[in-house]
């Protein structure tokens, strides 16, 4: 009986723990007034959806709760610093990639970002540009199939320390 019990009670844990290691995901309609203003967003009006993931961390004596479990029963998602997840998606621009990658990173390494490009090894195009400064992180990627005269989709994801750190 006391077996029961506490299988019921660590079950319990499992579960709290999860749900409250579990990232949490909002869509907006604007881009949030916290948005790093180094950060250019091109084309604020045609942004097709904006999608916020704050990811959490636990205080410390849940910490150790939680890595006991990683190690012995399951294994929970648990994150070492917090953070907020920017993304920011457009569909069918008209802006051509090219356009697009040079117009970021352009205006991030004028707002002193390290930038690097990875390009396409088929045609050799430019396609993502990863970007960082201090705690920031984050990529602009370009998805187009290059038979329309517009560019797929681009998104924007950005990497915050949450305010809590």
């Amino acid at each position: 009986m006391i077996l029961v019990i506490l299988s019921g009670v660590v079950i319990g844990l499992v579960l709290l723990l999860y749900y409250l290691t579990t990232p949490r995901e909002e869509h907006v309609r604007a881009v949030p007034a916290d948005f790093p203003k180094s950060i250019p967003v091109y084309d604020e009006k045609n942004i097709d959806q904006i999608t916020i993931t704050a990811v959490g961390t636990l205080p410390a004596p849940l910490q150790g709760l939680v890595t006991f479990l990683n190690k012995h029963f399951v294994r929970l998602p648990i994150q070492d610093k917090a953070r907020t997840d920017i993304q920011v998606e457009w569909r069918e621009l008209s802006a051509k990639p090219e356009f697009l990658i040079d117009y970021y990173n352009t205006a991030l390494q004028k707002n002193f970002f390290i930038t690097s490009i990875d390009f396409e090894r088929d045609s050799g195009a430019p396609y993502r540009i990863n970007f960082s400064k201090g705690d920031v992180n984050g990529q602009f990627i370009i998805r187009d199939n290059k038979t329309t005269p517009s560019t797929d989709r681009a998104t924007l994801m950005v990497i915050l320390p949450s305010k809590t750190n």
